[in-house]
């Protein structure tokens, strides 16, 4: 959300008096809290010189004049006065219940999650006037890194990084460079965007620089009226070890939001990613903070969009697509294959390719796997020339020596992963007639395949 505060006065009505503050531009992903969930220490809608009506009458000016779409602020505006003149909103005397029930009615007009009203609580910044965070809202920030929550390297050199959020590089400039830096010799990355909401554009920027030789164009902000239109691009890389050239992948998903739809929309409409998951929340725009400080008030009030600065269009309301569609729980598996079969389309020889081949057919295995029966494993126990097989508390063991030397975990009715050894996988021989096995294969990583016939049970 791109948050810009501003102040004017009304000197005909006291009461309505706005102050209007500069607070600096940052898109942050917004969460609607529904109204039953609301609490507060009793209520705080009636002052001796401030109705209900005062409050509503300041929101839908509010909407009316700043909405970055004139004629979804008209239909936003046309359907809470309806609702506030049958009395809707009569029995609400809570000043934080009144504003979120306004705020989700207007967005199940406009679809738009970054539309929200809100206390104003004392010691605000935004009634400050104050555009740097606080020193506690810094001290959250690096409790949380920053939003790099996790990174670590993936199996065929691929870099996995979960970013929850975009937060001020100011600060979080420092943290972007070192999981770079640790991810400078992949030959893939996976940035997993699926449980980011959102936040500063500079840090989007930058780090999309990481990943584009040349500054690319991202998007247009598009301002209110779609008079006019703000470019953003890319920022320089500042490193010696840039991305360039690796292979990215990002995931999406329902809760992906604003500047996190931005990245990847962006990233994917420049070639450079491929993204995978379910669609996005729809968040595409930006956010101007009103505070009214003499009526304890807050507007979230979206006033430009991003659009795509070749053909206008916007995600707003309908959400980033991805290129491989993946329910939420294989969106990673499905990532990870798809940044391995890109590195494969680069491999330079025959080995190389059949390594990455091995962990692609083995990720795809561990997505189609079944769990058999104690019955349907009990058919593979026996003995294999040097090796046996028995089953224990359900569990399918393989023995050398007649001690225990590695467990089995099923792929298929047939195909079985070694847990310990993952550069070998089991495959037992069916006979087609009798539906028994009469052989086990020990399939290596290098093409390889030693087998070994039944002997006896």
């Amino acid at each position: 959300m791109f948050e810009h505060v501003s102040a004017s006065t009304d000197t005909g009505r006291p009461i309505l008096r706005m102050l209007l503050l500069i607070v600096a531009a940052a898109f942050i992903g917004s969460t609607t809290i529904p109204a039953e969930a609301v609490s507060s220490d009793g209520p705080r809608i009636v002052y001796s010189s401030l109705t209900k009506k005062d409050i509503v009458d300041t929101i839908l000016t509010a909407v009316a004049d700043n909405y970055v779409l004139p004629d979804v602020a008209r239909e936003m505006v046309d359907s809470v006065r309806s609702k506030y003149s049958r009395g809707d909103y009569a029995k609400i005397d809570d000043l934080a219940v009144l504003l979120n029930q306004i705020s989700l009615d207007m967005q199940d007009v406009s679809r738009d999650e970054h539309l929200r009203f809100e206390i104003l609580e004392a010691g605000d910044t935004v009634a400050q006037g104050d555009d740097a965070p606080s020193e506690s809202e810094i001290a959250q920030w690096t409790s949380e890194n920053f939003g790099f929550n996790r990174i670590e390297m993936m199996k065929g050199n691929v870099g996995y990084l979960d970013l929850r959020t975009f937060r001020d590089t100011v600060y979080a400039k420092k943290t972007l460079r070192a999981s770079m830096d640790f991810l400078a010799n992949c030959q893939a990355v996976i940035i997993d965007l699926r449980n980011n909401r959102g936040g500063r554009p500079e840090m989007l920027q930058m780090l999309a620089g990481y990943f584009l030789a040349t500054p690319g164009h991202l998007y247009d902000i598009q301002h209110r009226g779609g008079d006019s239109t703000t470019e953003h691009w890319s920022f320089k890389c500042e490193t010696d070890h840039p991305l360039h050239d690796v292979e990215l992948v990002i995931l999406i998903g329902k809760r992906t939001f604003s500047a996190a739809e931005s990245f990847a929309y962006s990233l994917k409409r420049l070639g450079r990613a491929t993204l995978v998951g379910e669609a996005t929340a729809g968040g595409a725009h930006l956010v101007r903070l009103i505070g009214y400080p003499t009526m304890e008030l807050r507007l979230r009030m979206p006033v430009d969009r991003a659009v795509d600065p070749a053909t206008g269009y916007s995600w707003q309301s309908i959400g980033v697509q991805p290129d491989i569609a993946a329910a939420a729980a294989n969106a990673l598996a499905l990532g990870h294959i798809a940044a391995l079969e890109a590195v494969k389309r680069r491999a330079g020889d025959m080995a190389a390719a059949g390594k990455l081949n091995w962990l692609i057919d083995g990720l795809r295995a561990e997505l189609d796997s079944i769990s058999l029966t104690e019955d349907e494993l009990r058919l593979f126990v026996g003995h294999y020339q040097q090796y046996g097989v028995e089953l224990d508390d359900g569990q399918l063991l393989v023995l050398v020596g007649g001690k225990p030397f590695c467990n089995l975990k099923s792929f298929s009715l047939k195909l079985f992963a070694v847990e310990e050894h993952p550069e070998s996988r089991v495959r037992f021989v069916i006979d087609e007639k009798t539906h028994t096995p009469t052989a086990l294969e020990v399939l290596l990583d290098d093409g390889r395949v030693m087998r070994f016939e039944r002997t006896g049970d």
